[in-house]
């Protein structure tokens, strides 16, 4: 791959919905990173937990919410990839699916600390070193260094690009709560998600 590849960041997630955290965890990513674009993913179908009608809207709603979300963001994109695909989604087969599409794309994955410490038990992680690079966001607070040695030891020693990520402490376990007691989430989510929820009653 020539040096003058064009470096794209992913960032899978259920986003249900997607909140201001995953926003500012894509942005940051992007700026310390030097990345030209981070793509938000939904999930399709998560392989280590099964998705409740209550935690999910289905995916036609998650996908609006994304989509809502990067308005106005600078190199923030949406990808289908996963909700267009049939299965399991398994980060592995994700990104043999777009280096496959996109030869000339050096793919970097945005992992959070917390997916960082169980990324032995991800499916290939080995492979998934070999296919992008891993940016795992970390706090001065956290358990940085266990994380980061966690992903060398789990892709057979690929050391992962650390970037630094404000203590942001906002869930969309908290928010889907919240919706569910009928109190304002309109602070927590990115603009047009609130009555997007509000009209379609998710969460209730």
């Amino acid at each position: 791959m020539s040096g003058n590849a064009v470096r794209v960041g992913i960032l899978g997630g259920t986003f249900s919905p997607i909140h201001h955290g995953h926003v500012i965890c894509a942005q940051e990513a992007r700026i310390q990173l030097e990345l030209d674009s981070v793509r938000l993913m939904p999930v399709g179908s998560p392989p280590h937990r099964d998705l409740d009608t209550d935690e999910d809207p289905g995916d036609a709603h998650r996908l609006s919410m994304v989509k809502l979300a990067v308005i106005g963001q600078p190199g923030l994109e949406v990808s289908t990839a996963e909700l267009d695909r049939e299965g399991t989604s398994y980060t592995v087969d994700t990104l043999a699916q777009l280096v496959d599409q996109e030869p000339d794309t050096q793919f970097t994955l945005i992992i959070g600390a917390d997916q960082a410490m169980s990324f032995g038990n991800w499916r290939e992680p080995e492979k998934i070193a070999e296919l992008a690079d891993i940016a795992v966001a970390t706090r001065v607070d956290n358990n940085r260094d266990e994380a980061i040695a966690e992903v060398i030891r789990a892709t057979g020693g690929k050391e992962p690009l650390p970037f630094s990520m404000p203590r942001i402490d906002i869930s969309s376990t908290f928010i889907r709560d919240r919706v569910y007691r009928g109190e304002t989430v309109a602070h927590l989510v990115p603009a047009g998600i609130p009555e997007l929820i509000e009209e379609a009653q998710l969460y209730r």
